[in-house]
């Protein structure tokens, strides 16, 4: 199953509280080298819109790595290991943000 997908699948897991301390987590630092991304950049988004900022700003292995360390930290780690299992596979793919205006 493409990495997309497998996010989306672990985000609509979530309920409406915990979706919203996803997103915080998002605009922190959460794994070197991995910028967080702006807060306005993630308001008012649903779970495909995350998914799809996630995968623009990180790459799909970092966002998969950034999503589980999230979950980690939100104690949800039933949902993180579901994840990790379902996971393609490791890339090398690092972990850097370019952010694209209006998108």
């Amino acid at each position: 199953m493409e990495v997309q997908f497998l996010i989306r699948d672990s985000l609509v897991q979530l309920g409406a509280d915990d979706f919203k301390t996803f997103r915080w987590y998002l605009a922190q630092p959460v794994l070197d080298g991995c910028r967080p991304i702006p807060k306005s950049y993630l308001e008012n988004k649903n779970q495909e819109d995350t998914v799809s900022r996630m995968i623009d700003s990180y790459g799909k292995e970092s966002a998969v790595n950034v999503t589980v360390e999230i979950l980690k930290r939100m104690n949800l780690n039933n949902e993180a290991e579901k994840l990790q299992n379902a996971r393609p596979g490791e890339g090398s793919e690092s972990c850097c943000v370019v952010f694209k205006p209006n998108v």
